[in-house]
């Protein structure tokens, strides 16, 4: 059984259209550059502190264990969900590459994972827990299977080289 992520699409969902049309999911922290070769949690956390020295201790941690689990957690194959709250809808994927490094393909989120988004899933179409579960606020967190069978089960098929979604943001 493959890992499932929730990435989000930045601050109000504002890049989801650029996840989409690039074949993407992305995180932001440009300020820490390339972190190819960060191998640790803890590597990640020092780093964080060098770079948001003004930032509370709690939120570096957080924020550092995020980024931490998109480099060194997610996989290859792993299942990933990016809400789009303006069209009230999922997007829905898969993980196909490791890490990279792109600070020019979305403003402030350089650090990529490229994505084949296989569906989008209507909000309404989920039961309340599932709902609940997604609506979380933070920016990468993993989700037990079950959500993702039932994402899956409501989804509507994505076409070659995606589309706009509907009343999401534009870029």
């Amino acid at each position: 059984m493959r890992q499932g992520w929730v990435v989000r699409a930045g601050q109000g969902a504002g890049a989801i259209n650029l996840f989409l049309e690039r074949g993407i999911v992305a995180l932001g922290g440009e300020e820490l550059g390339d972190l190819s070769r960060c191998a640790s949690v803890t590597e990640m956390r020092q780093l964080y502190e060098v770079a948001f020295p003004k930032d509370s201790r709690s939120t570096r941690i957080t924020r550092a264990s995020q980024l931490a689990r998109f480099l060194l957690d997610i996989q290859p194959g792993d299942n990933v969900v990016t809400p789009s709250p303006g069209s009230a809808a999922y997007l829905v994927g898969v993980i196909v590459s490791g890490y990279q490094w792109k600070p020019d393909v979305i403003a402030g989120m350089p650090h990529t994972r490229r994505v084949e988004w296989r569906c989008v899933t209507p909000r309404r179409t989920l039961t309340e827990p599932t709902r609940n579960t997604l609506g979380s606020i933070s920016a990468l967190f993993s989700v037990p299977e079950e959500i993702f069978a039932e994402v899956r089960q409501h989804g509507i098929a994505l076409h070659a080289g995606g589309a706009r979604l509907l009343g999401a943001p534009s870029p």
